[in-house]
């Protein structure tokens, strides 16, 4: 009778622990499938920043017709410390009341750092010294 009981006991542990895999797999694929979408949201919206920025590119307004490079060397040049690129595209948005992306800006720095416009200190970025 004993015997039975730890069976019936060690059946209902393997079960459990059946029951838990199983569970697992399933939260993992539901996981993986939440992070592919969110992957699709993600560059979706970048996308759409970008074409924004497209259209708020300066033709008008404060801007003025000055490109994304010329906002920013300006906005450098305005300030005393180096920027993250964050301040520099507040300091547009302020300055010029144009939309500005991380995505868009990046590569112009970079571009502008091996012109010798900017210079890059640590995660900052400031106007060379003319």
């Amino acid at each position: 009778m004993e015997d039975d009981s730890n069976r019936d006991t060690q059946d209902e542990i393997r079960f459990s622990r059946s029951e838990l895999n199983a569970r697992r797999e399933v939260l993992r694929a539901r996981l993986a499938e939440a992070e592919r979408t969110t992957a699709a949201c993600r560059r979706e919206l970048e996308a759409i920043e970008a074409v924004e920025t497209l259209f708020a590119a300066p033709s008008s307004g404060a801007a003025g017709g000055r490109t994304i490079r010329e906002m920013a060397l300006e906005v450098l040049r305005a300030k005393a410390a180096p920027l993250a690129v964050k301040g520099i595209i507040d300091g547009i948005a302020t300055r010029f009341g144009a939309h500005v992306v991380r995505t868009s800006l990046s590569p112009i720095l970079k571009k502008m750092e091996g012109r010798g416009e900017v210079r890059h200190v640590g995660d900052r970025w400031e106007a060379a010294t003319e």
